[in-house]
């Protein structure tokens, strides 16, 4: 069957002398594996495709397990965060995360509009770095991890007031009381 899909490439690893494994994050929120034949030759027109970050439209077929790339178009490359050492690093930390946090036959939508989102804030100049914790906190619930911020961890108290430390014990602000 034939599928044409919107998605984030995730990870890509080589396999063989020709071929690429790639894993995309479809529209749908499901991670989906795929063999990229022949995209590490220099003048495939998958090779473009087949890099991290890169945000496109996939074109492939699909019976069991992995399926086969088809066709990919572009819509962007995320060329900046390509390019730049400490971009790319905050962004596979990004993608790790998110990775990490959705099961294999688990889907959730959440995380490719997260995804989506914040690469193109990096793009737009938005520091990678506030970006990537912003991943990591969105993330936190699905590692069995839910910090709180408005209120007193102890107390209760919802005044900002009077919230003035915060807790690593306590994984939580503290009130002054």
């Amino acid at each position: 069957m034939l599928y044409k899909q919107e998605g984030f490439v995730i990870r890509s690893v080589d396999y063989g002398e020709n071929n690429k494994i790639i894993t995309i994050l479809n529209e749908h929120g499901h991670k989906v594996p795929l063999m990229a034949r022949g995209a590490k030759k220099t003048s495939h027109p998958l090779q473009g495709a087949t890099q991290p970050f890169v945000h496109g439209l996939f074109i492939f077929s699909k019976f069991k397990g992995m399926g086969t790339l088809s066709s990919a178009d572009i819509i962007n490359s995320h060329r900046t965060m390509q390019s730049d050492i400490f971009k790319s690093a905050y962004g596979a930390y990004c993608i790790e995360v998110v990775d990490k946090a959705l099961e294999a036959e688990e889907h959730d939508v959440f995380f490719y509009e997260l995804l989506l989102g914040v690469f193109q804030a990096v793009e737009r100049g938005v520091d990678a770095d506030t970006m990537s914790m912003i991943v990591a906190l969105k993330c936190m619930p699905k590692y069995g991890y839910e910090p709180t911020f408005n209120a007193c961890v102890i107390t209760g108290d919802m005044d900002q007031q009077q919230l003035n430390a915060y807790s690593f014990k306590y994984n939580g602000p503290l009130s002054n009381q």
